[in-house]
């Protein structure tokens, strides 16, 4: 009994060996190698050459292309700070924390509500003012504010809109943004892309060179092949 259960598992792993000697996955994803009778044609092996080769440019472009414009979300990035979390945390001498926070030296968005990051300019974000103390500091955050902001005729003019704003606010404020900023202190982010970010770059552009590939193949040898020679035997 157990002789023959023994033979049925050799035979088993036999045919399984045989078969995965057959199996060859560069045939599969490329099958110009399965049409041996092409090989003494040089425009057959020119169409093989540029295959690769723009296959290899696509690729490239494609990643190149993903890495720079794909959508970054909640779930492929590492938050490192919010602006407001930064801010509090910075000590109250510090008239402004945004330079600080740009020099942090990560990528800097805001977080949207549906947990996706919209990249914001960091010339935009320059024209804002936070501090732990904006009270303490007040003139020279006036100062800073007026640079852009002439329509309010002096800085005196300034200094006092933005003391009303910070007595209503009841001092928990601590940065005044522009109103066509759109993002507030708690949406403004310091963060880095983490490893899904870069495996969706890479995998998705793979994944499209493979199929536009495979589409390419089956138009030259289903149908141009097919046009010249007929069916083609492979060796």
């Amino acid at each position: 009994m157990r002789k023959l259960m023994f033979s049925s598992v050799l035979e088993i792993y036999r045919k399984r060996s045989r078969i995965y000697k057959n199996m060859n996955i560069f045939k599969i994803m490329f099958p110009f190698e399965g049409h041996r009778s092409l090989s003494n044609k040089w425009w057959h092996r020119l169409s093989v050459v540029l295959f690769f080769l723009i296959s290899a440019i696509s690729l490239i472009f494609l990643v190149t292309l993903f890495l720079s414009s794909f959508p970054e979300n909640k779930f492929n990035i590492n938050i490192k700070y919010s602006l407001e979390d930064f801010t509090k945390d910075s000590p109250k001498s510090t008239v402004n924390t945004i330079p600080s926070f740009i020099e942090l030296e990560h990528r800097i968005g805001c977080l949207e509500n549906d947990d996706s990051i919209r990249r914001i300019s960091l010339y935009e974000l320059e024209k804002n003012v936070c501090s732990s103390d904006l009270e303490g500091n007040l003139k020279e955050v006036a100062d800073i504010l007026y640079l852009d902001n002439h329509e309010f005729g002096s800085v005196i003019n300034l200094q006092n809109m933005l003391a009303n704003m910070l007595d209503e606010d009841m001092g928990k404020r601590n940065c005044f943004i522009r109103t066509d900023f759109e993002c507030n202190s708690g949406e403004i982010v310091s963060y880095e892309r983490n490893i899904i970010f870069y495996l969706e770059s890479f995998l998705i552009p793979i994944v499209i060179v493979y199929i536009l590939g495979l589409v390419l193949q089956i138009i030259y040898f289903k149908a141009l092949i097919y046009i010249i020679y007929g069916k083609l035997k492979n060796n």
